[in-house]
């Protein structure tokens, strides 16, 4: 009896190595020339009329319809679930390992820890996306009719992704712009403000710039609002009166109560690095910049219980009383 079910097995499996290779699935011509043909052609339209974000827009979202039916909705989704992974499980991680990270890159302070969590962030994205595509493939290989469905619907989402994108990055220069620094603020724009304000006056007058205007996603979601806070956070902060002025402020003093507070206060004043910053007065530029995200004494400090809380509500009234000080437009 056993070996004749060993025969059924081995006949089965025979069987389906003889199973001729299901034909790949290929968009229909028609529908392929249309999208091709709308996609370059509304792009050399709108550039004629040198409304290059407008034709920018169009050929993107022309051609990731294209790129949505060869992938399938169900492998975008699959790698939306990775970035969604890695966004919840990667900062933990990359806090907890940090240690092994430094001994390993080398690095040290907030940079060192960012660098962890970039890394376990990737990891778990490509882990996830990986082993999704290998059992959406294997689910799609005898599903024929799902298989195609997968690769229409995959075609709209394509097309639907692209033009979110691009209404998340026009959105994003737009609610950007007003907080570039100007000639009027004293600093001398460099070429990414200029590209900035040039990109956001490009958009305003492009056929798709009231459609931004209107929908612009950092206007309705709170978690892309505080985009605009941090790059506000990181003028205050760039003055190291206003970080002198954080350090000293009472509601930072009752902290030093706690021991653990106290002797990181001390290592931070007593660092070399940051006494020199502090006492220079200068503003601090990239380089000062990247030289405190490796300082440890930093990382010390804001690991430190309720200062990060207490640190943010001193942020939000400098920038409140920046933003009431900032001469009108």
């Amino acid at each position: 009896m056993s070996n004749f079910s060993a025969i059924e097995r081995y006949s089965e499996a025979e069987l389906d190595n003889d199973r001729p290779e299901p034909e790949p699935i290929r968009m229909p011509p028609k529908l392929r020339w249309a999208l091709v043909i709308g996609a370059l052609g509304g792009f050399a339209c709108f550039a004629y009329q040198r409304d290059f974000v407008t034709a920018t827009f169009i050929a993107v979202t022309g051609l990731s319809a294209l790129s949505g039916f060869r992938v399938g909705v169900a492998r975008l989704f699959s790698c939306v679930l990775g970035f969604a992974l890695a966004y919840r499980f990667a900062p933990g991680l990359g806090t907890t390992y940090e240690y092994q990270f430094s001994r390993v890159l080398e690095t040290s302070g907030l940079t060192n820890r960012f660098l962890s969590i970039a890394v376990i962030g990737i990891v778990i994205s490509a882990l996830v996306c990986f082993l999704s595509h290998k059992i959406i493939t294997r689910f799609m290989e005898r599903r024929r009719n799902w298989a195609v469905a997968d690769r229409y619907v995959g075609c709209i989402t394509g097309l639907g992704q692209a033009a979110f994108a691009t209404l998340l990055l026009l959105g994003g220069i737009l609610y950007l712009e007003p907080m570039m620094p100007t000639q009027a603020d004293g600093v001398e724009p460099n070429a990414a403000n200029r590209w900035v304000v040039n990109l956001a006056d490009n958009t305003r007058t492009s056929k798709v710039g009231p459609i931004v205007k209107q929908y612009n996603p950092f206007e309705y979601f709170d978690v892309l609002r505080q985009v605009g806070t941090t790059q506000k956070a990181v003028r205050v902060l760039s003055d190291p009166q206003n970080l002198r002025r954080m350090i000293d402020d009472p509601s930072i003093r009752q902290l030093q109560e706690e021991p653990e507070f106290q002797l990181a206060m001390q290592n931070l004043l007593a660092d070399p690095e940051i006494k020199e910053i502090l006492q220079s007065g200068q503003p601090i530029d990239r380089a000062t910049a990247l030289r405190l995200m490796s300082n440890p004494a930093i990382k010390d400090m804001v690991d430190q219980k309720d200062f990060m809380k207490r640190a943010k509500q001193l942020l939000m009234n400098q920038i409140e009383s920046m933003d009431r000080n900032r001469p009108a437009a």
